[in-house]
């Protein structure tokens, strides 16, 4: 049986992120800077953007403009476009959460450089190339207040040179690196925790530092002296309206010290209040879901998923009913809240669910609980071959989810009513075996209308040839 072969590249010319003079460093060698666009082989009909460089996918479009120059009526409902994923070349975290919004621009943060891109066709109107020699970018907060988002670079698994992008003029604002500490294993992956005008970026064998978002003034480190001389030390920096670290403090004669959940003052690093997580096997797998109100899933010594919601002084509101679900291996713990598959809103923590009793069919559930009495409201399982449910994180009150669908089966774009989960359909999108792909986790959003799904985890092996097919991000219409 021989397997498909991947169209080979169109000939128009590459799609390239820019350096732009005189911020940028000088480019290194390496794949930075060549985002080539690439036919999408699907059924659709395929017009190429007048600036050349990213294939639009545009069903029924009657072609029409405002005096704006916008799309309107069907143009704009059906408008649909796609930015390909290039190969990274190196060994890192392998999904990063980097989609931001701007009036005109969708932001897309990939391994070369971040690319400013317009709304309506994803045309390029700007790019900042990953700063450093040779290094592609690994990690990236999805905060992006004031237009400032702040990402961070590596070669390989060294991921610690933090960077700040500003959204509204497409210019890198300032670079650090951190400092080494070879004493910090704490950190497996690079974080980035941002509250307001404090981000706090850890990485493994680096020293835990937080700085200032508008100009990168160094503020902190995460050392001893935070905590009164104390041998303590913090991990899994999250960040949000709040921001909070999970820490563990040892002493001579207690070498299984307990684990705490704090708030921190992000000017100090010092801690405004702690909740006691305990000690018992499995407690350092715990991790903070979202910030507002604090909401922690708790390790224990199985898989079972326990979570907590505390007040805004740190004494529990509520304990969430447990269920047959798993604790979440979130593959991209990133430091930024909600964490993936999770959404708070109105009252309601919703959040995507592997049950312990595993499907053989790869379907998942999405469930409801009451953040103020701990209740389950209702929970809702995918269903059908290979289709998991991923919440959208979207710009209106609606509570979305995106199952996504195969090569035989439409994606669908759902409605939840938020009191009784029933399901409403709002999009199918048709299934081609030849479309392009987007993984099988997509990170969803909808912002003004249009529905963006950004690649999950993307498989790159050193033995296997790119899928030209494979996306950075697709638009897709929401109605």
């Amino acid at each position: 049986m021989t397997s498909h072969q991947p169209p080979p590249p169109p000939s128009h010319p590459p799609y390239v992120i820019e350096p732009i003079p005189p911020q940028q460093p000088p480019q290194g060698p390496g794949v930075r800077g060549r985002l080539i666009a690439l036919l999408v082989a699907t059924g659709l009909v395929l017009a190429a953007a007048a600036a050349g460089g990213v294939w639009l996918l545009r069903p029924d479009s009657d072609g029409k403009q405002a005096a704006d120059g916008k799309p309107t009526g069907a143009a704009r409902a059906a408008n649909a476009w796609s930015l390909p994923y290039t190969q990274s070349g190196r060994s890192f975290n392998g999904l990063v959460r980097g989609v931001w919004f701007t009036d005109k621009t969708v932001v897309k943060a990939l391994p070369d450089g971040v690319a400013g891109l317009d709304r309506r066709d994803g045309r390029r109107l700007w790019g900042v190339a990953t700063p450093g020699s040779n290094n592609v970018i690994c990690q990236a907060s999805t905060n992006a207040g004031g237009h400032i988002v702040v990402l961070a670079a590596g070669n390989g698994p060294d991921c610690s040179l933090a960077f700040a992008v500003d959204l509204a003029s497409g210019t890198l604002l300032w670079q650090r690196q951190l400092a080494e500490d070879r004493d910090n294993l704490a950190s497996e992956h690079t974080r980035i925790a941002r509250t307001a005008d404090t981000v706090v970026i850890s990485a493994k064998r680096k020293k835990t530092t937080a700085f200032r978002v508008s100009d990168g003034t160094p503020l902190w480190t995460d050392t001893p002296a935070l905590y009164g001389g104390q041998p303590c030390a913090g991990a899994k920096y999250t960040g949000g309206k709040q921001l909070v670290r999970i820490q563990k403090c040892h002493t001579s004669t207690d070498l299984f010290a307990p684990y705490d959940v704090a708030a921190v003052d992000p000017s100090t690093g010092k801690a405004l209040w702690t909740y006691r997580l305990g000690n018992a096997l499995g407690r350092e797998n715990s991790s903070v879901v979202a910030t507002d109100p604090v909401v922690v899933s708790v390790g224990g010594g199985d898989l079972r998923l326990r979570m907590t919601v505390l007040d805004a002084g740190g004494t529990v509101r509520a304990t969430l009913a447990p269920g047959d679900e798993e604790r979440p291996r979130l593959s991209a713990d990133d430091g930024s809240t909600p964490s993936p598959g999770a959404q708070v809103k109105g009252g309601t923590l919703y959040m995507v669910a592997t049950p312990m009793t595993k499907h053989a069919d790869g379907n998942n559930k999405i469930v409801a609980w009451s953040l103020s009495t701990g209740k389950r409201l209702w929970e809702q399982q995918s269903t059908g071959l290979v289709k998991a449910s991923t919440i959208v994180a979207s710009d209106t009150p609606d509570v979305l989810a995106y199952s996504s669908g195969n090569v035989y089966d439409p994606a669908t774009l759902i409605r939840f009513d938020p009191a009784t989960g029933q399901q409403a359909v709002v999009h199918k999108y048709p299934a081609d075996p030849q479309g392009p792909r987007i993984g099988t986790a997509p990170l969803a959003l909808l912002n003004q209308g249009t529905l963006y799904l950004s690649s999950g985890p993307v498989p790159e092996l050193a033995d296997r040839d790119q899928d030209y097919r494979q996306k950075a991000l697709i638009a897709l219409p929401f109605k």
